[in-house]
């Protein structure tokens, strides 16, 4: 006797001429269907979608590192002929009345500038700031009043792109000119170097910052 190994099937197909098809068996059918190609289709785009990974590294500098900064502020009561830049850091670095790179635009009939310029400083502790120290003659009256229309670091603007998380120019349209006159405007900042590498290729490198705004000096009336 011929042993038929098809007797052990225990998921035998059933004829069907013993099967009879229901509204029910059709709803759960398309259901069934539509699920499957919901997710087809989410599972397709979350493959098409761009993931930012965030990565912490440690910087070291080298000697004669440096930082770009760009800088645009308008001082509505201060000429340009008293407005200048003055850099100075750890390394001895102390520069009154730089220019290079820089512009001056005459506001309100020149009784205010609109400074913009870009310029290295030193990856060491120092500061950068706008005095009347270059001026070749000093005015009666000093107002220190702006607004900082924007402050960047690094080679590149990485807060033009807006999917980027961070602070890349939190400074941006800060404006103290309901302030009192004959104060310093003083702003303690924190970089952290950035490096953003797109998906197609290449690197892109700049700063975020924190800062912390104080204000200095007495208020006479």
């Amino acid at each position: 006797m011929k042993f038929d190994i098809r007797r052990l099937d225990v998921y035998r197909r059933v004829s069907k001429d013993f099967t009879q098809p229901t509204t029910f068996g059709a709803l759960v059918s398309i259901f069934s269907v539509l699920f499957i190609l919901f997710l087809v289709f989410t599972e397709f785009m979350s493959f098409l979608q761009v993931e930012t990974i965030s990565e912490l590294f440690v910087d070291r500098p080298s000697p004669g590192d440096q930082i770009i900064v760009k800088l645009n502020i308008s001082i509505p009561h201060l000429g340009c002929e008293y407005l200048g830049l003055d850099i100075q850091d750890e390394m001895g670095r102390h520069e009154v009345g730089f220019s290079e790179n820089t512009r001056k635009v005459p506001l309100h009939d020149n009784t205010g500038c609109l400074f913009d310029g870009s310029f290295h400083i030193n990856k060491v502790p120092g500061n950068f700031h706008m005095s009347t120290h270059g001026a070749q003659q000093q005015p009666r009256f000093v107002n220190m009043e702006h607004t900082i229309h924007s402050l960047e670091f690094g080679d590149h603007q990485l807060s033009n792109f807006d999917f980027l998380p961070g602070s890349f120019n939190p400074l941006q349209d800060i404006d103290h000119n309901t302030d009192a006159a004959h104060l310093s405007h003083d702003y303690y900042m924190k970089l952290v170097p950035t490096t953003y590498h797109p998906i197609n290729g290449g690197k892109m490198s700049g700063y975020q910052y924190t800062y912390a705004y104080k204000l200095f000096g007495s208020v006479t009336t």
